[in-house]
């Protein structure tokens, strides 16, 4: 490729990327439909609609008037789209806040409450959250904290007394990560009496609790069937989402977020694609479903949400189900979707259900780390021309999937936490090959355990295999100079992380010239 100068390279790559926005048209109503979140205490939504309708009215009125070689038209309707894009996020963010708030003087002192999660031990008591089911404020989901408690379980009903809303500090921020989890607010009070659940009556309208149901009870028969310790808590982490809070669970997110794969104990797409790879496997064994591509693609899309529903309903996996549902609907109608639309329908999917999701590190991170991936990893792969080689070549494409996935996410995590581990270089293939292999392991031992046989070899194997991933997350853990310290502000991470994006697609669009270009190297 020759270079053609400042000027001429600056004409290109903005001709690019009209071009890329143009044959991904849901980036600009999904990056307006963000803004409008982000931004929604400062603007006024129904001025938003009416500018909007103006410049579509323009638009039409431009149409009329126009004159070869004059876009204004298009570009004028296209505006007017965003901003009524980025006005009804504003209003679907106020109707959801409206929706999830309870004032104080319609806070009720007594009320009887669903339990949603199982009760954690604090210093002043416990704390769980419950669902109210008094028809004054039913449906709202709270944060119920106490200072004593009888033996509860998920499902059962609780009669509360003297309730009463407790404020911390940093009131708005709270607020906002309760929100984040579709939480109305914390209230204190004193447990009456309990009713433990009968039947699955009530739960039929409840599926979020239904899967923590189904993850618990799962949760209890393997740690009947491993020995108790980190193992187990590992291989409940990466193979059901279980990871209750404790001591243990403590040290074990601890082990692994200083060697710097922390993601592997939270169920995300990796652990979606590995679930789905294996019922793929098995549905290939069902020789008829060859010739039944829609029942194939219908039966594993029901493993996939159920997965998805016993692991917690977490953001990253519900983001992963979306998508292969977008996928295998575009592959069946005969439309192969690209992978930038559907990665913007499926964040707009998920932010009309919850907008305050913008909230939450593991949405961020989530997107982010795919959005990394498609940019960057081809470019990296195929610097260094064809490997002939195929253990170097998948070393090197192991290696290029962990940096490209990491580009895009290092500023993040700079400002959530200010630090980041720097061995997600060298851990992350190794403990990927790892939990490729447990979470089949995991289940088939859940699936035999309903069988008079002997599990032993199983239960050996599944709990030797976590105990050589948490002697490898320690080693990583404790090598020298392998953890960055640096606290980001909210601009220096926005200006940093827009000028990575930025650099990220110049690098794929030169890419797509030059990559054929590249010479040939053997192994």
């Amino acid at each position: 490729m020759r270079y053609r100068g400042i000027r001429s390279e600056l004409g290109w790559l903005l001709s690019e990327l009209r071009q890329t926005l143009r044959r991904h048209p849901l980036l600009l109503p999904a990056l307006a439909f963000i803004l409008g979140i982000y931004y929604a205490p400062y603007l006024d939504p129904m001025r938003g609609v009416g500018v909007g309708f103006v410049l579509l009215s323009l638009s039409q009125l431009a149409h009329f008037i126009q004159r070869g070689g004059v876009y204004l038209p298009s570009w004028l309707a296209r505006l007017g789209g965003l901003v009524l894009v980025l006005s009804l996020a504003v209003l679907l963010v106020r109707a959801y806040e409206r929706r999830h708030r309870i004032a104080e003087g319609d806070l009720p002192t007594e009320a009887r409450a669903l339990v949603l999660t199982s009760a954690e031990r604090i210093p002043s008591g416990y704390s769980l959250e419950v669902e109210l089911l008094t028809s004054e404020v039913r449906g709202h989901h709270l944060v119920f904290y106490t200072r004593g408690l009888p033996s509860v379980g998920l499902g059962d009903t609780l009669e509360l007394s003297r309730l009463r809303p407790i404020h911390f500090e940093g009131e708005e921020r709270w607020r906002t990560s309760r929100l984040s989890r579709g939480i109305s607010g914390s209230v204190f009070g004193l447990v009456e009496g309990s009713r433990p659940l009968k039947g699955w009556g009530r739960l039929l309208t409840r599926p979020r609790l239904v899967g923590r149901l189904l993850q618990q009870r799962l949760s209890e028969r393997l740690g009947r069937l491993l020995p108790e310790g980190q193992a187990t808590h590992l291989s409940r982490a990466v193979a059901l989402g279980y990871m209750p809070r404790g001591r243990e669970s403590r040290e074990l997110r601890e082990s692994f977020v200083s060697s710097g794969v922390a993601h592997i104990l939270a169920v995300s797409g990796f652990h979606l694609g590995v679930v789905a790879a294996l019922l793929l496997s098995l549905l290939g064994l069902v020789r008829w479903m060859d010739a039944r591509p829609r029942l194939r693609a219908l039966v594993l899309l029901v493993g996939v949400w159920g997965f998805t529903l016993i692991s917690g309903w977490a953001v990253p996996t519900v983001r992963a189900a979306l998508m292969l549902s977008l996928y295998l609907a575009g592959a069946l109608l005969g439309r192969p979707a690209r992978l930038p639309n559907v990665l913007a329908l499926s964040a707009l999917v998920q932010l009309v259900d919850n907008p305050f999701l913008v909230n939450q590190p593991s949405f961020t991170l989530s997107y982010a780390a795919l959005l990394s991936i498609y940019l960057l990893y081809r470019p990296l792969v195929g610097c260094v021309g064809e490997l002939y080689n195929p253990l170097v070549r998948f070393l090197w494409r192991g290696l290029c999937l962990a940096l490209s996935a990491q580009a895009l996410v290092l500023p993040l995590c700079l400002y959530y936490w200010g630090s980041s581990a720097l061995s997600f270089v060298w851990a992350s293939l190794p403990m990927s090959l790892f939990v490729g292999v447990l979470i089949p392991l995991v289940w088939l031992l859940l699936g035999l355990s309903a069988l008079p046989l002997p599990l032993q070899p199983l239960t050996g194997l599944v709990d030797g295999l976590s105990e050589v991933m948490l002697e490898v997350s320690r080693f990583l853990g404790d090598l020298p100079y392998t953890h960055l310290q640096v606290g980001l502000t909210g601009v220096q991470t926005s200006a940093l992380w827009l000028l990575l994006l930025f650099s990220a697609w110049v690098l794929r669009r030169y890419y797509s010239l030059w990559g054929r270009n590249l010479a040939y190297y053997s192994y």
